[in-house]
């Protein structure tokens, strides 16, 4: 309780309640290396619309990109480049901008004396490009925003040709059947409980076919088997 005198009287102030909110941290801060560095989240790049991290810094304060380099100090009256040091997940590396943008947990940029931890190699700054990890990968990333439409295609699906040898014609018929792929079915399910029967005529040569079978289980495994079919008579 807090009193003001005016007038020679004390007039009571009414209680004033401050309250804040707890900032939401949208990134790995365990993984910052300086608390007054300059941060670029994931939610920044996804709003800035671009796949090139280069394009990114454009957001850092003072900041010159020149030919695809960059200058946190501006450039020299040589018109040499002056680019910082470039750290990919801990490691350094000249490749950390050339990693997909959307990847990227953030980007953390040391341009003063914070970057003086990394010693001589860091005298004209530093980008730290940090990726996601684990669970934080999206497999399917969409951009606030934008829409993606996909046109629908039309596609006749074919059956696989079969001579139909239960037909009179086909019975008088004096032509050799010479084919080499007998049989082949894409849509065929099967259990424990209840077996498929395939039935199917073979060429007129007698030969040695081969029978692969593939598919996938209900739990997710590969199906790959094969196993001689032998045809003897003509």
């Amino acid at each position: 309780m807090y009193n003001l005198i005016q007038d020679d009287k004390i007039l009571p102030l009414k209680e004033v309640t401050v309250s804040t909110t707890k900032r939401k941290i949208n990134f790995d801060e365990l993984r910052r290396v300086n608390p007054v560095s300059h941060i670029i989240t994931s939610d920044f790049i996804e709003r800035y619309g671009t796949f090139n991290l280069l394009d990114v810094l454009y957001a850092v304060p003072g900041v010159t990109i020149v030919d695809g380099h960059i200058g946190f100090f501006g450039l020299n009256s040589m018109s040499s480049y002056t680019d910082p040091l470039y750290i990919l997940d801990g490691i350094e590396s000249s490749a950390a901008l050339s990693v997909n943008a959307h990847d990227v947990d953030f980007i953390e940029v040391l341009r003063g004396g914070e970057a003086a931890m990394y010693g001589v190699r860091g005298g004209n700054g530093v980008v730290l490009v940090n990726t996601k990890r684990g669970k934080d990968i999206a497999p399917n990333f969409t951009q606030k925003g934008i829409k993606g439409l996909q046109a629908p295609g039309y596609h006749v699906e074919k059956d696989f040709y079969s001579p139909r040898y239960e037909t009179e014609e086909s019975k008088i018929a004096k032509t050799n059947d010479g084919r080499t792929t007998i049989y082949c079915n894409g849509n065929t399910t099967t259990d424990s409980k209840t077996p498929t029967i395939i039935s199917f005529y073979t060429a007129d040569m007698p030969i040695t076919y081969i029978i692969t079978i593939e598919g996938n289980a209900e739990n997710g495994e590969a199906i790959h088997q094969t196993f001689p079919l032998k045809r003897t008579r003509q």
